[in-house]
């Protein structure tokens, strides 16, 4: 999970427009008129497809699989918008159901009901909403701000960093019970409903991502030594060309980036200068970046 930007988002001409209306119709519906108009009327938010997929450079904001490569993708509405799995008596966050500050762009594997083949394991958000206290559940249209969300938000720009991921690519929270009993749940219950360690995806960290730099960082540490020793133009070019590829590996537009880069700070010790080198390099790149936007 990488943070996303939600006002790096342009709406299509009229597109607001449409929205007000089919919201404005849907107040005057009775709840199972309403439910039936509001999944009729999907080709709304289905018109915001490319403006939010571009948002995450192509990638589930959740788990950062790439939308083409493990699925047609879906809209999700973050505050289900026809039922709350966690209430069974909420109608949905329906006054929500045409606002794309709610929408966020998912892999069907995270955002439909899926079991594990191999493990048998039960996933998928779908219209699960818990939240941390069930007392500040909102179910008018009024302020959500006492709302505490227990699944993690890529649009919160905070939230990404209570997810991390160890050497078999398993997910992981990245506080403690200790460091933070509320942190470490939040991430606990992501993890969860979201899917994130589903085999299948679970193994893409690991083959992709984690067995390939623990590859790199071995052929980098023999590099660094030996130019140290004898410092030719051919061992400095191939230790420049592995620092490049840790460097696109972490780099958001990459996929399963936040795992890379979890990875990579297990890596970053006094041992190994030249890795902390390059997270400092990635740092100052999309700082300078996000300054000139």
């Amino acid at each position: 999970m990488r943070y996303i930007n939600q006002q790096s988002i342009t709406l299509p001409p009229d597109w607001s427009m449409k929205a007000t209306r089919a919201l404005n119709k849907a107040r005057d519906l009775s709840c199972s008129e309403r439910k039936d108009f509001i999944k009729r009327s999907n080709s709304i938010w289905k018109e915001l497809k490319d403006e939010l997929l571009a948002c995450s450079h192509g990638k589930c904001w959740y788990c950062e699989s790439s939308i083409s490569a493990t699925s047609s993708g879906d809209i999700d509405h973050f505050r289900p918008k026809n039922e709350v799995e966690e209430a069974p008596d909420h109608g949905g966050y329906w006054w929500l159901a045409f606002d794309w500050r709610n929408f966020r762009y998912s892999c069907e594997h995270c955002n439909r009901i899926n079991i594990d083949s191999s493990t048998k394991v039960k996933g998928g958000k779908t219209s699960h909403f818990p939240l941390c206290d069930e007392q500040t559940r909102c179910c008018t249209e009024s302020s959500l701000d006492e709302e505490e969300p227990m699944l993690l938000d890529p649009t919160v720009s905070r939230d990404p960093l209570l997810l991390t991921f160890d050497m078999m690519g398993m997910a992981c929270p990245a506080r403690s019970p200790e460091q933070n009993v509320k942190e470490y749940q939040r991430a606990r219950c992501s993890i969860e409903i979201y899917h994130f360690n589903r085999v299948h995806l679970k193994n893409r960290r690991k083959f992709q991502i984690c067995d390939r730099i623990q590859q790199l960082i071995v052929a980098g540490d023999e590099l660094y030594q030996y130019y140290a020793i004898e410092p030719t133009q051919a061992t400095y070019k191939s230790f420049q060309r592995i620092c490049e590829t840790l460097l696109e590996m972490i780099d958001p537009v990459a996929e399963y980036s936040s795992a890379a880069r979890a990875i990579l700070y297990m890596y970053s010790d006094d041992e190994h200068q030249w890795i902390q080198d390059i997270l400092e390099m990635d740092e100052t790149l999309h700082c300078s970046s996000s300054a000139s936007e």
